[in-house]
């Protein structure tokens, strides 16, 4: 095995976290409005959750680069690829609809 087998186990549960983490309090804050302002705690979760869902998603290819094409195990590794795929781009077309809309941007 090679470092980028072992980059992706490392690399991915941390944005999982962080997006999972992002969520709740996002919820938390559109469904029981506190006294806080949770805005730019959730920005900078998802934010980040989002670029280390970027690494883990970059270096889950790499890894798979290597694997046999017709190995039994290719349907599974595919779905897992379509479904990190998806969350990247879902929590990437919100994040992007987030920041055009944001408090304060005013018309341009």
């Amino acid at each position: 095995m090679n470092f980028l087998d072992h980059l992706h186990p490392a690399v991915v549960h941390f944005p999982i976290a962080l997006l999972l983490l992002g969520t709740v309090l996002a919820l938390i804050q559109l469904y029981r409005p506190l006294r806080y302002d949770l805005r730019l705690t959730v920005w900078v979760l998802l934010s980040l959750g989002w670029l280390g869902g970027l690494a883990a998603v970059l270096s889950g290819l790499l890894a798979q680069a290597n694997l046999p094409p017709d190995a039994p195990y290719r349907s599974t590794l595919n779905w897992h690829i379509g479904t990190g795929l998806a969350q990247l781009l879902v929590y990437g077309i919100l994040l992007y609809q987030a920041w055009m809309h944001r408090p304060g941007r005013g018309a341009r």
